[in-house]
């Protein structure tokens, strides 16, 4: 069990964990506390908000949220227009 722990501890060292790594590492946790009582608990409990900051602030439900907003029509801010078009967004790899 430690060598786990130090596995996801060094994985979770140089970069935030996937979505995908924080749903592992929840299951396991639950193994955890259904074999080894509550003294896991707290740490289920914190994962499990992990999971969903993850879900709710992943990359893909923030663009969503984008690309809800501008379908109404709102104009993007100055920064990202390109000359012309006022809703065309410049692509990261336009001057």
């Amino acid at each position: 069990m430690c060598r786990l722990y130090a596995s996801v501890r060094w994985q979770m060292h140089d970069r935030r964990p996937s979505l995908e790594q924080l749903e592992r590492a929840l299951a396991i946790n639950a193994y955890l506390v259904v074999r080894y009582g509550e003294r896991y608990a707290h740490t289920l409990e914190r994962l499990e908000r992990e999971v969903e900051n993850a879900r709710r602030n992943g990359a893909v439900a923030r663009a969503r949220r984008i690309l809800e907003y501008y379908k109404d029509g709102a104009t993007a801010p100055k920064a990202l227009l390109t000359k012309g078009d006022p809703r065309r967004i410049r692509s990261s790899s336009a001057p």
